[in-house]
């Protein structure tokens, strides 16, 4: 059974790990059955995460990397800016994009404590959409940032420009 979680974790990868767990022990038991013996779901959706981890690029030393984007789900989209020593990637899909370009106000949130060095900084755009007459604020591009200087911050925001405007024009 094990075998069969770490081989679905890896074909699917966006999956979630729970999901891909409960999946198994669906196709393996008739419905209702009990079986004591077995794993629970949290140890099997554990070692779907050992098997993905595994099979991820090491994260970098520095900030003379080649950005892979294979483990990105297809629609998003990577934008590498380099100001001398110091590289900021941008993350956004389309869609994303569309939806920045047509919010009024943008907010920006950064966080430290979720990434590694080299990276120093988690920065995220996030804007009001409506839907169903109801007005939620949500991420729309997420920006891995090495220096928080402002020179670094309008470089960043000058690509998102640039995007918005290829996206919309």
């Amino acid at each position: 059974m094990f075998c069969q979680i770490k081989t679905l974790a890896a074909q699917k990868v966006f999956t979630s790990a729970t999901e891909i767990a409960e999946e198994v022990v669906r196709r393996r038991l008739p419905v209702g059955a009990p079986c004591p013996s077995l794993p629970s779901i949290d140890n099997m959706a554990r070692a779907a995460n050992r098997k993905r981890r595994q099979l991820r690029p090491k994260h970098p030393a520095d900030l003379a990397f080649d950005l892979n984007l294979d483990h990105l789900p297809n629609k998003f989209k990577a934008f590498d800016i380099r100001a001398r020593t110091n590289r900021h990637i941008i993350l956004a899909t389309d869609v994303q994009l569309e939806l920045l370009s047509r919010a009024k106000t943008w907010y920006v949130d950064g966080t430290f404590k979720v990434v590694r060095a080299p990276f120093i900084q988690l920065a995220s755009i996030h804007g009001f959409i409506k839907k169903d007459g109801q007005l939620k604020q949500i991420p729309l591009c997420f920006m891995y940032m090495s220096r928080r200087k402002t020179k670094d911050y309008s470089a960043v925001l000058r690509k998102y420009v640039t995007l918005l405007i290829c996206s919309v024009g």
